[in-house]
């Protein structure tokens, strides 16, 4: 007995991705002093990064200002980032092609000073 549908070709599904917005809400009341001052999502984000994790400050900074994803951040390799063209190259997105990222001036400036504190390694990140 054959398949009477094996013949079609599949269709791609719709994107399933989410537009998500960093100070789409703003943020509970707490009683951590240094985050009073906070109104947003984002500021307080960067408090709790800086008063706590200050060494993974660089880390979040690219993230914010590329979008990239976890994966494709902490897969990056010296490599891939082209410091005289100003690209970032994904070998591989989440859909399986390689596609660029065009870091602005913020995310230069951390590349740059995580390249000065990478020695011999390949990586960008270690995760």
């Amino acid at each position: 007995m054959t398949n009477p549908v094996r013949l079609l070709k599949m269709r791609n599904e719709a994107s399933n991705a989410r537009i998500r917005y960093l100070n789409e809400h703003k943020p509970l009341p707490t009683e951590i002093g240094y985050l009073q001052d906070c109104s947003d999502e984002e500021s307080r984000l960067r408090a709790v990064i800086t008063a706590e994790y200050l060494g993974h400050l660089a880390e979040v900074e690219i993230a914010l200002h590329t979008g990239m994803r976890k994966s494709e951040q902490y897969g990056l390799r010296w490599v891939d980032v082209d410091f005289a063209r100003k690209v970032i190259r994904i070998r591989e997105s989440k859909h399986g092609d390689p596609r660029p990222v065009y870091p602005n001036s913020t995310v230069m400036s951390m590349l740059e000073f995580l390249r000065t504190k990478a020695g011999h390694s390949e990586h960008v990140f270690c995760e």
